[in-house]
């Protein structure tokens, strides 16, 4: 339903990032199941926590079963995606260094000159496609009965809740960090968000909750 991919390792705002995107294809849903990583306990997709995206937007949610494969099923989405598309790229590594085909043994400043390797832009492209292709294609697991993921999915969808305000989204998905606000107004990243409504004004030299799209500062 969604997907990012990243030069970074996974974190909170990566999960949040594709839980929104989600939603703004989707709507919003009435539950998410999650691993139990750390990344997916954090406050902000806490069910304990007043300010979370779950308790916001009313959504429930479920944890797998710790040490348990069979209660991630999307692992064997992550297999049949390693097998059918990863292997297919010349870059292609493996999920540990035995594994790394012999012309991927190589430091990364000497990867880094060799034409064979595509770009992101070029990988998220096929990935986008092969996603697409994936979800259009009769499958015969479980519920499935031939029938492709996407026509499962409109079948069995009985509600769609929808976000109007895509800004409100993006804020409530976003990162929060505490500043002090200062006479010129908040620094945040080498750069002054400045005080030029006074809106500010009654809360100089106070701690102050703001939260920021990290796509768009």
């Amino acid at each position: 339903m969604s997907f990012f991919v990243g030069e970074a390792d996974p974190n909170t705002t990566v999960v949040k990032k594709c839980l929104r995107l989600g939603i703004e294809k989707y709507g919003v849903p009435n539950e998410i199941y999650t691993d139990n990583g750390k990344d997916y306990k954090a406050k902000e997709l806490s069910e304990e926590y007043p300010l979370s995206v779950m308790n916001v937007l009313g959504i429930g949610k479920v944890t797998a079963t710790p040490y348990h494969g069979q209660a991630k099923p999307v692992e064997r989405f992550f297999r049949t995606l390693e097998e059918r598309f990863g292997k297919m790229f010349y870059s292609y590594t493996g999920n540990d260094a035995k594994k790394r085909p012999e012309h991927m043994q190589k430091t990364n400043k000497v990867l880094d000159n060799d034409n064979n390797i595509p770009t992101l832009e070029y990988y998220v492209e096929r990935l986008t496609e092969y996603i697409n292709e994936y979800n259009n294609t009769a499958h015969h697991g479980d519920g499935m009965d031939g029938k492709t993921p996407n026509q499962v999915y409109s079948e069995n969808i009985t509600e769609i809740r929808e976000i109007g305000d895509s800004n409100a989204l993006r804020l409530l998905f976003g990162k929060t960090v505490e500043r002090t606000v200062q006479k010129n107004g908040i620094s945040m990243y080498n750069n002054t968000f400045t005080n030029h409504d006074g809106k500010l004004i009654p809360y100089y030299d106070r701690k102050v909750m703001v939260t920021y799209d990290p796509d768009d500062l």
